[in-house]
């Protein structure tokens, strides 16, 4: 079973994360 808010905050962390190295 997938929690979809972790994912969620995951995928948003991650994408947070690549702004900052753009």
């Amino acid at each position: 079973f997938i929690d979809i808010n972790k994912c969620q905050a995951l995928l948003e962390a991650l994408d947070n994360k690549l702004d900052v190295l753009d």
